[in-house]
């Protein structure tokens, strides 16, 4: 399939630091993970041990707000959070337009993951996508390389049900140029559920994209195993492998690093050190906020914050 036309960045109105051209987590050579350079590290460690209120505002990248609370899940043995995680795949969108990167919880959200009937819960359900998502159509996903969708789930369970018993990242990749669906898991899960659910997503997404196109093409399904790099089970390093393994595979270089590699490279570090020199930073202000509420200018930009906004609206609904 063809590569994606090129998507026009949200490049921050404000100031922001010089930084490299590319956010490259991942060293350039084939699976390997290499140290950031030592004063992006001291920089790092100054943010991570920066004195403030949690909900201090620290920096953004468009309509993703990261609290101070956000960066100190970069710390060792903490479990790295989905504004994390959504903020370095928006970065990572928006320099590599042939590939896409989806929000945390989109699959959660179309999995009805959160649904209280536990006849529903886990069978896929794509008007349970918010309707901004289904009616806007900025390009074609078929047209793009590859395709992330993150997953958050139970680790080691097929009990899924509710964000509080979910403690686990993985991932689903879509490959279109070998027509693929595989599953990575730190932990070695076989994904069966959420390969399937992603597949369902696209055939949605064919109908409406491509309605006079016939059937789309059947893709390959791979399961996850211990083949893939696994994590130490005391690490709570899911969410690191998660962003590592997507690195590496938008650049296509072998996933073969190992939890050695991980504690090695410093990834924590290398991801904080990004941030900050790829975001609006945004210390000295005076806004205080939590990381679901809107943003200063009254409203959410995106898709993600669309999906966030809808989690929250969805959880609110069970709660009353």
């Amino acid at each position: 399939m063809p590569n994606a036309t090129g998507r026009a960045s949200n490049s921050p109105s404000t100031v922001t630091r010089n930084h490299p051209t590319r956010t490259d987590l991942a060293a350039n050579r084939p699976g390997k993970l290499s140290s950031p350079p030592t004063h992006l590290i001291l920089e790092a460690e100054r943010l991570l041990s920066a004195e403030g209120g949690a909900s201090d505002l620290v920096s953004k990248i468009s309509a993703i707000y990261l609290t101070r609370a956000d960066f100190k899940t970069c710390k060792p043995r903490a479990w790295l959070n989905d504004n994390i995680l959504n903020a370095v795949l928006k970065l990572m969108e928006q320099e590599d337009p042939a590939n896409r990167f989806f929000h945390a919880h989109l699959v959660a959200v179309m999995m009805q993951l959160d649904n209280p009937d536990p006849n529903r819960r886990h069978q896929f359900c794509y008007e349970a996508l918010p309707t901004v998502r289904r009616a806007r159509r900025r390009d074609d996903i078929f047209a793009c390389r590859k395709l992330f969708f993150p997953v958050t789930c139970r680790a080691n369970s097929k009990d899924h049900h509710g964000p509080r018993h979910r403690n686990h990242w993985a991932l689903v990749v879509v490959d279109m140029e070998a027509i693929s669906i595989q599953y990575y898991d730190s932990l070695g899960d076989d994904g069966e559920l959420w390969l399937g659910g992603v597949e369902k997503f696209l055939q949605s997404e064919w109908r409406m994209l491509k309605p006079n196109n016939g059937n789309m093409p059947s893709f390959t399904h791979i399961k996850g195993s211990k083949a893939t790099p696994q994590q130490s089970t005391t690490s709570n390093d899911c969410g690191v492998f998660m962003l590592a393994t997507i690195d590496l595979l938008r650049h296509d270089i072998s996933v073969t690093f190992s939890q050695d590699d991980i504690t090695n490279s410093r990834y924590r570090l290398r991801i904080v050190a990004m941030l900050i020199h790829k975001t609006t930073m945004l210390e000295g202000e005076a806004t205080r906020r939590g990381p679901r509420q809107q943003n200063p200018q009254g409203s959410m930009e995106g898709e993600g914050a669309v999906i966030a906004e809808e989690v929250a609206r969805k959880q609110g609904a069970d709660n009353s």
